[in-house]
């Protein structure tokens, strides 16, 4: 049953990625669809434990990432294809895949900022994030926001498809 598990979150994240990369959005009916299979695959698989693992996998994936929507850090489309992915590996996945994902984010920023040329102006608003949140620690205030405009936006699908890959190969190994 794992080989069905894995080609339903391969082709959630590889579809999920084209349109992402392509369109800049991740379809509804693609997260719709793949939260319905992976639920179905857990109930085949597991019975009510699985249909719990499969749910609370989704619903973690709401609750990490909707915050980061909210704070417009994250696409909807984003915050959906976690909720999608979380339904095939459950909360503990989920987190692992998230851990993985927040890596290969941070490679493809600097990337794109090269390829830009604005990693010096990345840098700047990465030290105006942190300097404010050790302001707001130290002293219960938050510190004027001195961040240049944002570099632009990227494509999160891809991050989160490496996430996949690297949780897939990581439980292969061990």
């Amino acid at each position: 049953m794992d080989a069905f598990f894995d080609l339903g979150l391969l082709g959630l994240v590889v579809t999920a990625t084209v349109t992402d990369v392509l369109y800049r959005r991740v379809p509804n009916l693609l997260i719709l669809v793949s939260a319905i299979i992976a639920l179905g695959l857990a109930i085949d698989s597991a019975g009510l434990p699985g249909v719990i693992h499969a749910l609370s996998g989704f619903i973690a994936g709401l609750a990490l990432l909707l915050p980061l929507y909210a704070l417009s850090v994250l696409g909807a489309g984003d915050v959906k294809l976690a909720a999608a992915i979380g339904a095939y590996s459950g909360a503990t996945g989920l987190i692992q895949i998230l851990l993985a994902s927040a890596m290969a984010g941070g490679i493809l920023a600097l990337l794109y900022a090269a390829r830009d040329r604005r990693v010096s102006q990345l840098l700047a608003n990465l030290g105006h994030v942190l300097f404010g949140a050790w302001i707001t620690a130290a002293h219960g205030t938050s510190s004027a926001n001195h961040a240049e405009s944002s570099i632009g936006s990227m494509p999160y699908a891809p991050c989160l498809a490496v996430g996949c890959l690297v949780w897939r190969f990581k439980l292969q190994s061990a």
